[in-house]
């Protein structure tokens, strides 16, 4: 068997575009718009490789699956150095049932995408500041130790406004790239990944060049239902009633460079009190 932790990844984030909202009563997996940690992650490590377990695992039976499928537990309530692609679960064995654990993917070093009642559906969020809101709970973490593959992933193209470094996931830059990253050069964009609280396109399997030096960056087209508007949001992430007679599907808003974070949620500001979701914006060069 082999897997793909980018194609498990790029899985959640179809998830998180499709606006899959969190319930522990649907399906769980996404299939009828809802999902709960659990069944996210269970669904997306399906799609990057791993076999069937038989039934929708959750917090408690996730833990002998992976152990079984080619998974090393590399933590137990002790620090790691975490990287893409591990998967955490919250909770102890014994005691993580229903609302009692929750479990998400490592995206980076730092952050994590999961399916979360909070947010009500995917977010991409720093780990340790949100298992420190949620009250330090015992944790455990696994990374894949068989043999991994590279699938093909969705993406767009981003064209660079020259003059930017690129990074590596920790922050830190790859120096003198700007040279590199020239006006109007073209790259694929294999989706957004949140680096120090900013969003950075990834370009490659190491490196991410920030969404802010892209002329992408100052566009936001609305991607929904043609003949329908999408709601925007308040900096407060309130639905702006109404709304969605002005930001019809198709159209364009001038937007500020940065994305902005409302409640957790990337979103282009397009008014000084105006947000538009990122997974509604075709111009954020991000294709899940």
């Amino acid at each position: 068997m082999s897997f793909s932790i980018d194609a498990a990844i790029n899985y959640m984030y179809k998830l998180q575009k499709a606006g899959v909202t969190y319930s522990m009563d649907g399906s769980r997996v996404g299939t009828d718009g809802t999902a709960d940690c659990s069944g996210a992650v269970y669904a997306a490590l399906r799609a990057g490789g791993m076999p069937s377990a038989g039934y929708v695992l959750n917090t408690e039976s996730m833990h002998a699956w992976l152990l079984n499928d080619g998974w090393k537990r590399v933590a137990d309530d002790s620090d790691w150095d975490a990287q893409r692609g591990d998967v955490f679960i919250w909770g102890k064995i014994g005691d993580s049932a229903g609302a009692g654990g929750h479990t998400g993917i490592f995206v980076d070093h730092d952050n994590i995408i999961h399916c979360n009642y909070a947010h009500n559906g995917v977010s991409v969020n720093n780990h340790d500041a949100y298992w420190y809101a949620d009250g330090c709970p015992y944790f455990y973490a696994y990374r894949y130790s068989g043999q991994t593959s590279v699938q093909p992933v969705d993406y767009n193209v981003i064209t660079a406004l020259g003059g930017y470094n690129s990074v590596w996931q920790d922050g830190y830059q790859h120096q003198s790239t700007h040279n590199k990253f020239t006006y109007q050069s073209q790259w694929r964009s294999f989706g957004i990944v949140s680096i120090r609280g900013l969003p950075y396109y990834q370009v490659a399997n190491d490196e991410f060049y920030p969404q802010y030096g892209t002329t992408l960056a100052g566009v936001c087209q609305i991607n929904y239902t043609p003949g329908y508007g999408i709601m925007a949001v308040n900096k407060n992430g309130k639905q702006i009633t109404g709304s969605n007679s002005k930001f019809k599907a198709g159209t364009s808003w001038k937007a500020a460079k940065y994305l902005a974070s409302v409640k957790g949620q990337w979103c282009y500001q397009v008014s000084s009190t105006e947000f538009i979701p990122l997974k509604y914006a075709a111009g954020s060069g991000a294709k899940y």
